[in-house]
């Protein structure tokens, strides 16, 4: 996974774009009852957004009576909202953009509500409370998003992911005979609890565990493949050791803990992946 950067444009400014782009002056008229309140809670949410403590806020009751027609202002199908993921994910670096970064495994397909949209529907469609997701994890994310004024959903926006590897895998023989991958989280001494406690939450959130294992079991092939490929050439350590550089290369690119990095270098040194090499 890899920080993301937000929307660097106004985000009340998007909002009357939204507005404008609905085909409702009755629309119009109700919401301009609330247009200073709005402006007023969208620097709200900039304040808190910067200084990190978006846990802290409160639904305004006085948004409560135009709940749906603040909803109706997003739509994953309109175009304003289509437009604003393209220009979100243009912003991140080309390596990155089109990956969901909340799992790595699939294409970012759609866009996630941090502060749920339900419970704040005043910001529906700020810019600041969308990130760029895929299908399965915004169908998999829980709308469980703080608890008792703690915060337990990672943003990729503020939440500066650690360098240190937290992600791991343990590469075993089933019951079958066949490889199989079990990913588990280890805290590193210098993640402080907090950070690792959200990291918690959102794999488990997420069902990356899983996902990650289904997206894994081919990598075996494919390292097999590259080895048995090169042995005629090359010492196994030799392969080894050139296979680890690009996987440690891609953790620089894709994130400290990219799963399938984590994976080939774990397989390389397992004693049921040798067992296949007949090494």
């Amino acid at each position: 996974m890899k920080n993301l950067k937000p929307y660097s444009g106004d985000g009340y400014f998007f909002y009357q774009q939204a507005l404008e782009a609905k085909n409702s002056d009755d629309l119009r008229s109700r919401l301009a009852a609330v247009a200073t309140e709005l402006e007023s809670t969208y620097k709200n949410y900039a304040q808190h957004f910067d200084l990190n403590l978006l846990e802290s806020l409160n639904p305004d009751t006085a948004f409560s009576v135009h709940k749906a027609d603040l909803l109706s202002l997003y739509s994953y199908q309109f175009k304003i909202v289509r437009d604003l993921r393209l220009e979100i994910q243009r912003q991140q670096p080309q390596v990155v953009r089109f990956t969901c970064q909340h799992c790595t495994l699939t294409s970012n397909e759609s866009l996630d509500h941090f502060v749920p949209k339900d419970e704040f529907p005043e910001f529906a469609i700020h810019p600041l409370n969308l990130l760029p997701i895929c299908m399965k994890c915004n169908q998999h994310k829980s709308h469980v998003w703080r608890k008792a004024g703690v915060r337990k959903a990672l943003n990729l926006y503020l939440d500066r992911l650690p360098d240190e590897q937290y992600l791991f895998v343990d590469v075993k023989f089933d019951k079958y005979s066949e490889i199989d991958l079990e990913f588990y989280l280890e805290k590193p001494k210098l993640v402080s609890k907090a950070m690792f406690a959200l990291i918690e939450s959102h794999f488990e959130s997420l069902n990356l565990f899983s996902r990650m294992r289904e997206k894994a079991i081919p990598v075996i092939s494919e390292l097999i493949n590259t080895v048995s490929s090169r042995l005629g050439n090359l010492s196994y350590p030799e392969i080894a050791a050139e296979i680890k550089e690009a996987a440690n290369s891609n953790r620089r690119e894709f994130g400290a803990n990219y799963w399938k990095s984590v994976v080939e270098i774990e397989l390389l040194d397992s004693t049921p992946f040798l067992k296949l090499l007949d090494l």
